[in-house]
């Protein structure tokens, strides 16, 4: 009977202790988006090292490329499918567009700034991020990066993952 109840015992006690799992609904939001931006700024010359544009004769998209760029920044990782497929169309329909009109100077529209942080002046925020200097807050799946009172990132999280970010205008 001893052996019973120890047995008992053991077994609850193993099964309590396991490490529980986070469903989408309990992951921090802040943890969400300053993973990705610790990941996009600490490998950010080997992301920008994959142009996923062609530039002779004309512009256009190499979608090869794009998928290398896809991976390295881990969007199955940090991103809901839906924001891959998104990011999938924007480079098609950019695509169709440099068909339809030819481009062979000047930039891409809408590349004009950095697509993740959206600015050109990018060098400071990632030295920013890498130091740790900005403050996150977060509500029910949103994620607010400020760096300073002027610029912030908003990620909207949708199952854990990132669904969209933007410029956040105060």
């Amino acid at each position: 009977m001893k052996k019973l109840l120890f047995t008992i015992f053991a077994v609850s006690l193993l099964t309590s202790c396991q490490s529980k799992t986070e469903s989408p609904q309990n992951v921090d939001s802040c943890q969400v988006a300053t993973d990705f931006l610790k990941h996009y700024a600490g490998n950010y010359e080997s992301i920008s090292a994959v142009d996923p544009f062609v530039y002779e004769p004309t512009y256009g998209v190499d979608f090869r490329k794009f998928e290398m760029l896809s991976e390295r920044l881990k969007l199955n990782v940090f991103f809901t499918e839906d924001f891959q497929k998104r990011f999938r169309e924007k480079y098609s329909k950019i695509e169709n567009e440099l068909k339809k009109n030819p481009q062979d100077d000047g930039p891409i529209e809408g590349f004009e700034a950095d697509e993740f942080l959206f600015t050109q002046d990018y060098d400071e925020i990632l030295g920013w991020i890498k130091s740790g200097k900005y403050k996150c807050s977060a509500s029910e799946n949103t994620a607010v990066v400020s760096f300073y009172p002027e610029y912030a990132l908003e990620f909207q999280l949708k199952d854990g993952k990132i669904d969209a970010m933007s410029m956040k205008s105060n």
